[in-house]
Formats: structure tokens, sequence, C-alpha cells
């Protein structure tokens, strides 16, 4: 493929990258950014073609990484799962994933930390749920561990669960109230013995606020 280039034009549909002609001919297409060093008249080898286009493919999966975390942060197996689904070859997703890691850009602590956090807050469950979670985005285990310690434990994290539905039941018997609340916060992936320490404390507080209205 060597020859002089005869043509350097921006690409209609993306301005960021340019059409690159040798001795007349379409020959490859290359980020501005990897081609800022060509210029018309120019002969390239085969080996600075090869060496351009690699290093085109690099700017192109980078670019890409970089566009999905911008939606939202991702795991290093959420991001090496997309970026290879989107076409990009599991080498070159890797070598970029590690760069990416060591400029702080994709970090699986951070995350977890931030997950387990956003969980406990706005959509409490157990903490095993919230370990079953990390764990499908690829957290490993000590990590999950360090996230968990940031949070509430399984008691507290079962009472906010519950505090955001107890309105619902307010109105029902004993056995219907716990019945109700037993199967929501099993649901939520807390254990029997959490749940049964739990719903007396929500049951008396019902029937307290019952005795204040009657009075």
């Amino acid at each position: 493929m060597a020859g002089t280039i005869t043509a350097i034009s921006v690409q209609k549909k993306n301005p960021n990258r340019l059409n690159i002609e040798l001795d007349g001919e379409f020959a490859f297409g290359v980020n501005r950014l990897t081609a800022a060093w060509l210029h018309n008249g120019q002969f390239l080898t085969d080996e600075q073609i090869s060496k351009l286009q690699s290093e085109d493919g690099d700017e192109q999966t980078y670019l890409a990484a970089l566009h999905l975390i911008s939606y939202r942060p991702r795991t290093r197996t959420e991001l090496k799962k997309r970026l290879i689904q989107k076409g990009y070859e599991t080498n070159r997703v890797e070598a970029v994933i590690e760069k990416m890691s060591e400029h702080g850009m994709v970090n699986d602590q951070v995350y977890a930390q931030n997950f387990a956090q956003d969980r406990a807050t706005f959509k409490p469950r157990s903490q095993r749920m919230i370990s079953a979670e990390l764990h499908q985005k690829g957290i490993v285990g000590e990590e999950i561990e360090q996230a968990l310690q940031q949070i509430a434990s399984d008691e507290e994290l079962a009472k906010l669960a519950l505090r955001k539905v107890i309105h619902r039941w307010e109105s029902v018997d004993k056995k219907t109230f716990w019945n109700k609340c037993t199967a929501y916060l099993a649901r939520k992936g807390f254990s029997y013995s959490t749940i049964s320490e739990v719903i007396p404390l929500f049951w008396q507080e019902t029937q307290g606020e019952k005795i204040i209205e009657n009075g």
C-alpha cells in the first residue's frame, strides 16, 4: 500500500476523521490527531501506514470508551464487554482500559463505593443483594467488602427500606402487616433474623400513631 499522499480530506459524516489518498486513490481513514503530521506529497512506507492504522485503532477505541463513561460510570468489566460488543479488538480494549485505570478514569473501587452508597440512600436493600449486584458488574471480593463497610448495617438498611413503603400498610391488621412487610423485605434480600427485628418496631410505631389519632 506504500505510496505518495495526493489528497487529505475531511470525512463528511465525521469531521474528526480524514480520508487519505495515495497516488490518486483512497487508501484509508484516520483520526485528525493521529494524522497531524501528514501532508500532501509525503511518501508513506508500508510500515508507516501500518503504524498509523494501529494508532488510529487505539484512538478510536479510546474515544469510544470516553463516550461510554460520559453517560455513566462503568466498571472495567462493563466497559470491556461493551467495547468488544461494538467490535473493538480485545487486546486493544484491554490496553486502553488499563491506561484509563492508571489515570483514574476507570476505578472499580470508587465505582463500588458510590454504587453501594447510592443503593443504601435511594434504593435500600440488603448488603448481600448489593454485593451480588456489584459482583455481576465485575467487582472483586475485596473491593466489594470495602464498599459495604462504608454503608449502614442490614438492620439500618431494612429500616430505611421499610420506611419508604410503610404508609401502604398503616391501616391493616397485624397479620397482614407482618406478611406484607416480611414479603417486601425478603424481596430486598434481608434475612429472616433482620426482618423479625425490624417489623415489630414499625408495628409499634403504627399502633402508637393510631392511639394518638384516636385519642
